[in-house]
């Protein structure tokens, strides 16, 4: 359900880096183990505040396209 929420080109993940001033790295699906099913998220940034805004955004973002509201 990951990619939905990475977006078009990546479209969504862009936004929230700007919305957060963040870099966010998501996983690369080549990158991932062996029958893994969940993407490493990567947030960075000097500021914890910064970080967490980050990581809430990522959250809501993921929310709106949980199996739960889609499945």
């Amino acid at each position: 359900m990951l990619m939905p929420m990475i977006g078009a080109r990546g479209v969504n993940v862009q936004q929230l880096q700007h919305d957060s001033g963040c870099r966010i790295d998501v996983q690369k699906a080549h990158d991932m183990a062996p029958g893994a099913t969940m993407r490493a998220i990567t947030i960075t940034h000097r500021e914890p505040e910064r970080r967490a805004m980050a990581e809430q955004l990522v959250r809501q973002k993921y929310s709106e396209y949980s199996p739960e509201k889609h499945g």
